[in-house]
């Protein structure tokens, strides 16, 4: 059963280790064969050839187990490019989010620190000048023209808004 024979009618030598087991119900055949190719266009000078041809040759289950890595890791490399690109562009927004978000917090405190100037103009009563935190961290800075307090028209102020690294600043004529 394991030994070599030799088909007459082409030359190839082969070795066939065939079972057939049968069970009640079922018929399960199992064959193994080792083929060499021996035919005339693979033959020369009555040698054979190092490398059989590719209609003869058949992937081994080592080669086809590295296509399969091959491609499991091609394929997984593509997934990481796209999940790396995706965390890029979420984090890109994120920044741009937190960086509006001050640069409105700023702003509003730019607008808070000009209601107070109109409002203590407008009761008669001397200008907060200098930087007054908020308790928010936003931060006020005021100031005048002439540098004093109570200013005499025509001045100018200057009101500015900060938040983390985002400044407003709002520029005041009086006449």
């Amino acid at each position: 059963m394991n030994k070599p024979t030799k088909d007459p009618n082409t030359t190839r030598a082969r070795m066939d280790t065939s079972r057939t087991i049968r069970l009640p119900g079922m018929l399960i055949e199992r064959r193994d064969r080792t083929t060499r190719c021996a035919s005339e266009r693979h033959v020369k000078d009555g040698q054979e050839k190092r490398s059989p041809c590719p209609d003869c040759r058949k992937p081994t289950p080592r080669r086809s187990r590295a296509a399969v890595l091959v491609a499991a890791i091609l394929v997984l490399s593509a997934i990481n490019l796209a999940f790396v690109g995706a965390v890029t562009a979420t984090s890109d927004d994120a920044r741009i989010a937190v960086h509006r978000a001050a640069t409105t917090r700023a702003f509003f405190a730019a607008e808070s620190a000009l209601e107070t100037v109109i409002g203590e103009l407008s009761a008669g009563r001397d200008l907060p000048v200098g930087t007054v935190s908020l308790p928010g961290g936003e931060t006020l800075s005021i100031t005048t023209s002439d540098g004093s307090p109570t200013p005499t028209p025509p001045f100018t102020a200057d009101v500015r808004g900060q938040y983390d690294q985002a400044v407003r600043s709002i520029q005041l004529s009086f006449e």
